[in-house]
């Protein structure tokens, strides 16, 4: 049976309207405000000179990126906490308080973060060799997080193989949600962009310059990824009970 995208999203919609109250001061705290904050201290990247090669641009990429890295990886760690809190909500056997679900991050995060660098890593290999078996990858794996806060009382191997094996003859349907989701999150920047650069002034402090553009990426970037959350709680729903996980 092929999994419904339109009911996916509809029940991502449902579960957003009915706990709204809760949901948006977790990710406000753990999505918007550290993605506001990292928009505003990154510098802007350095433009590529008129005459670089493709090499040259690449290298003063990864020059950026690794300069600013750690600010990366803190808003990546902060973003994980957002993803298991709000998955446990959801997902977790004994359906706790968000204060319950907090306390047991020591526990649920580092599996999930473990489990998040493996499938990124795994995910860029396969995209740099070949682009399909990533892309792949990113359909198959996406069930991997949400079982991993569901079954917390499971070996990590096991529970990652069983949600693989859940997601079988569903990969490309998810990975069409995913680039649904990553489409809208990539529309929203340049939108954000674009109003930002309405309000922006040389006469302004740049920090206070590119605040309304940040405030709108990171409005964007929260909107997204809560959705994501949401559509990952129904679609393990959805599975989980057909496959018995």
């Amino acid at each position: 049976m092929r999994l419904s995208l339109a009911g996916v999203l509809a029940e991502a919609g449902a579960l957003w309207r009915r706990d709204r109250p809760v949901l948006w001061p977790l990710i406000g705290l753990f999505v918007f405000l550290p993605s506001f904050a990292l928009l505003l201290a990154l510098p802007e990247p350095p433009p590529s000179a008129p005459d670089a090669t493709a090499a040259q641009a690449q290298a003063a990429l990864f020059a950026y990126l690794s300069a600013n890295l750690h600010w990366i990886l803190i808003r990546t760690g902060v973003g994980w906490v957002a993803s298991v809190t709000v998955l446990s909500l959801y997902l977790d056997p004994a359906r706790p308080t968000v204060g319950a679900a907090m306390r047991r991050l020591a526990i649920l995060l580092p599996r999930y973060m473990a489990a998040m660098v493996l499938m990124g890593l795994a995910t860029f290999a396969g995209l740099f060799l070949f682009v399909v078996p990533g892309l792949f990858i990113l359909g198959r794996t996406f069930l991997v997080g949400p079982a991993l806060v569901a079954r917390a009382d499971h070996p990590v191997l096991d529970v990652a193989r069983d949600a693989i094996d859940s997601t079988q003859g569903q990969g490309w349907r998810l990975l069409a949600l995913l680039a649904l989701l990553v489409l809208a999150g990539q529309g929203g920047q340049i939108i954000a962009a674009l109003i930002g650069a309405l309000f922006a002034s040389p006469a302004l402090p740049e920090a206070i310059a590119r605040a309304p553009a940040a405030v709108l990426a990171a409005l964007v970037v929260s909107a997204v990824a809560l959705v994501t959350l949401l559509a990952q709680v129904a679609v393990y729903r959805r599975l989980a009970a057909r496959h018995g996980i």
